[in-house]
């Protein structure tokens, strides 16, 4: 039984600890920013230089607004890759996911990401 008890503390205290260290203003704060962040929201200012990856991590549900346009590759957890390309002034939908992000342009990409909590 203390087994038991043991083994379980270790999961919960190690989903706290990679929950953690996959927040993505922790991993990138040179590019992204806390705006606002309250018991419904979290708002952040992402800008993504010309080359620059985003590692892996895990991300609540979330809209996204471009503030200037660009294009990414995007890396899922199952390593599946895709390209996305947006206009200035667009809104998307995110589900909740893993992915790794990469600025394949020639231009800094500047977004507005509003993650939910609930």
């Amino acid at each position: 039984m203390k087994t038991l008890i043991s083994i379980i503390c270790f999961t919960v205290i190690s989903s706290w600890a990679t929950a953690a260290a996959q927040d993505v203003v922790k991993v990138a704060p040179q590019s992204f920013k806390v705006l606002l962040n309250n018991a419904h929201v979290r708002v952040l200012d992402a800008s993504i230089k010309p080359r620059q990856k985003i590692p892996m991590l895990a991300r609540p549900n979330r809209v996204l607004y471009a503030i200037t346009p660009g294009t990414v590759k995007l890396t899922g957890s199952d390593g599946k890759t895709a390209t996305q390309t947006r206009k200035a002034g667009e809104v998307w939908w995110r589900d909740a996911d893993s992915i790794a992000v990469e600025n394949t342009g020639k231009k800094e990409i500047h977004t507005l990401v509003v993650e939910l909590k609930k």
